[in-house]
């Protein structure tokens, strides 16, 4: 008997969010030239925004998936587009009858940060198996984002200063993930994930967590 597709979550942090989306703009450019498909999901409108522009200025050919609509529309489709830019607020529950992956296995999948909530990030990771046959996605993060504000950033950050860790360098470890899905799971507003919010900050200040 097969036993059931192993499917990983993992995080790479780094200090700055200008070093981490210099790292997803690496990892697109690494999956374009090798002809690999890359999708990178945004959890709020203004870094959805601010990702539009920073595709095009490497001049990379990409399509945005905003709603329901957008997804299915592709994965019925099986459009042969080989980036895509996903707003997680849009990723639809349903998915066709008979539903094949449209993805392969090679295909990079990003989340730029971690949403406040862990259904969110479990949704996206529910998404990702079900559409694809991949069986990873990684979290790009930075100690500077608000998620990690609240997570203790800062010690964290003071840390890896002292133990003189470079300004590229990147922290990727299991308990990393485990202390980030504990948080997650600890954040329990009164509103849950049912409207869109324009970046991180708001949605902190929005539900009084700062």
């Amino acid at each position: 008997m097969f036993g059931k597709r192993r499917f990983l979550t993992t995080d790479k942090v780094w200090l700055t969010a200008l070093q981490r989306d210099a790292a997803v703009l690496e990892a697109f450019k690494a999956a374009h030239k090798t002809g690999v498909q890359s999708v990178l999901f945004v959890h709020f409108k203004n870094p959805l925004d601010a990702w539009k522009d920073k595709l095009s200025d490497i001049g990379l050919d990409y399509t945005v998936l905003t709603n329901s609509m957008d997804f299915y529309s592709y994965m019925i489709l099986q459009k042969g587009t080989q980036a895509f830019l996903g707003f997680s607020y849009g990723l639809p529950d349903i998915f066709p009858q008979n539903f094949q992956p449209v993805f392969c296995r090679d295909t990079v999948f990003i989340s730029l940060g971690h949403h406040p909530l862990y259904e969110v990030n479990n949704r996206i990771s529910t998404w990702v198996r079900t559409v694809s046959r991949a069986d990873q996605i990684t979290y790009y993060a930075s100690l500077d984002e608000p998620f990690f504000k609240h997570l203790g950033g800062d010690r964290i950050m003071d840390l890896m200063k002292m133990l003189k860790m470079g300004e590229n360098d990147v922290i990727e470890h299991p308990l990393i993930t485990n202390a980030i899905t504990k948080a997650q799971r600890k954040m329990k507003p009164l509103m849950v994930y049912n409207q869109a919010f324009g970046s991180a900050e708001e949605w902190y200040k929005y539900h009084r967590f700062g």
